[in-house]
């Protein structure tokens, strides 16, 4: 069993490069690290930032960087997920083919529309998009590889 003890680990499972390689690792960690122990959380609180970690990747996607306004694509834990925020309107995460087994994303649709970027904007959720997950057990290796697809990186600012 894997166990995040820091809220350092968090993004690191969500990642960057590949598409898929993150989504493994982020559906393993996410149920292990909060679920099974009845002790609460394991590690540092941090304030809060252990729970938001778990709650946005149990969503399928993380704000790895808030500031852009976008939220990088993991591994949904749930089959249908309706969020109500405070602001915006209500928003929907619908997952197929989801199982312990099926943690990569084979297609997204947001809002219907195929979308093979690998990160979900603020505004779509503020919208009350539906965000539709296509699960699968192993990476869609010609999905989310353009430049256009990859989440903000502070490492690629002025490249």
């Amino acid at each position: 069993m894997e166990i995040s003890q820091s809220s350092t680990c968090c993004t690191f499972t969500t990642g960057s490069g590949s598409p898929g390689r993150p989504r493994r690792e982020s559906a393993k960690s996410c149920p292990s690290s909060i679920l099974r122990f009845f002790d609460g959380y394991c590690g540092d609180e941090d304030n809060g930032q252990t729970s938001a970690w778990y709650v946005f990747s149990a969503l399928g996607f993380y704000p790895v960087c808030p500031a852009s306004g976008q939220y990088a694509v993991g591994s949904p834990l749930f089959d249908k997920v309706t969020v109500t925020p405070s602001i915006g309107k209500p928003f929907t995460v619908v997952s197929s083919g989801n199982s312990p087994e099926n943690v990569y994303v084979k297609n997204m649709k947001v809002s219907g529309k195929n979308c093979s970027r690998n990160y979900i904007t603020l505004s779509e959720l503020r919208d009350g998009s539906e965000i539709s997950f296509e699960m699968n057990s192993s990476p869609e290796k010609s999905r989310g590889t353009a430049e256009s697809d990859r989440p903000y990186s502070f490492s690629r600012e002025g490249k």
